[in-house]
């Protein structure tokens, strides 16, 4: 349980790092590099002589799917931001939470985790509630095909962590798969900055002080993610539901530190929420 609220808490870390970043006008694509970097760079010094930047890595068992789980870190950003843009951030925000049935559905299917009908009932109005929660009645929304995307991807990234860690690769542990994710998300975020080198003009001091902060606070976010995979064994349907609707539900409450309001629809999501993880617990 434990690795289960400091994934929450960390994640919700994460966001507020976010509304920082807007509060003291950080660009959001030179942070999240230096934060990518951070996370690799902290991650070899976390593991000491067993770093992996050594060559023999590379025909380690596990070493090109998880470095291709990294690099899709980054697009996943992307996509997130283009359709925020598009569509708002509430019906963004929306889409790439109830993605959390994509994993929750690998977990049954191809994991054959079992799942009683109390705990079904518990996913079923989690997932209500982050739609109460994040819908804003107030703020212009217009469905695009990029959300359609933003839902693939997000979903994507949890169940391929779960996947990934589920294969028990005997080399890679924690620290050292998070490592290599984070380097493979460094390596897709240079490649676009060879694609686009207009965007170097906008790192700066600033980008590099939020990206090391960020980073310092991601790297032991999945840390505990994995470690919550590993508690929750044969139950990681019930654990993405549960982290999913408490990394909303706490975001939500940190937000009214930044004066965002909450409908009342919202408010009895926030109740609902609470009430999925009773039954889910």
């Amino acid at each position: 349980m434990i690795w289960l609220l400091l994934s929450v808490l960390l994640s919700t870390t994460l966001f507020v790092a976010f509304k920082l970043f807007s509060k003291f006008s950080i660009d959001v694509f030179s942070a999240i590099i230096f934060n990518y970097l951070t996370c690799f760079v902290l991650g070899n010094m976390y593991l000491g002589s067993q770093h992996i930047l050594q060559v023999s890595v590379i025909h380690e068992e596990g070493f090109l799917p998880i470095i291709c789980m990294g690099m899709f870190f980054i697009g996943t950003f992307f996509l997130m931001g283009v359709s925020t843009h598009k569509s708002g951030a509430a019906l963004s925000s929306m889409v790439s939470k109830m993605s959390v049935v994509l994993p929750v559905i690998v977990a049954m299917v191809f994991l054959k985790e079992q799942i009683d009908a109390i705990k079904l009932v518990g996913i079923a109005l989690s997932l209500l509630s982050v739609v109460l929660i994040t819908n804003r009645s107030n703020e212009g929304t217009k469905f695009n095909w990029i959300l359609i995307l933003v839902f693939i991807g997000t979903g994507v990234v949890d169940t391929g962590l779960n996947l990934l860690k589920n294969k028990h690769f005997v080399f890679w542990g924690d620290a050292k798969m998070s490592t290599l994710l984070f380097f493979g998300a460094f390596l897709s975020g240079i490649i676009i900055i060879i694609l686009k080198p207009a965007l170097l003009k906008k790192f700066d001091l600033k980008s590099a002080v939020g990206g090391f902060l960020l980073g310092s606070a991601n790297f032991f976010s999945l840390i505990a993610l994995f470690k919550a995979i590993d508690f929750y064994h044969g139950k990681t349907a019930l654990f993405f539901t549960m982290n999913n609707v408490g990394v909303v539900l706490l975001s939500t409450l940190v937000g009214l530190a930044f004066r965002e309001k909450i409908t009342r629809k919202g408010y009895f999501g926030l109740a609902l929420a609470i009430f999925a993880l009773i039954l889910l617990n």
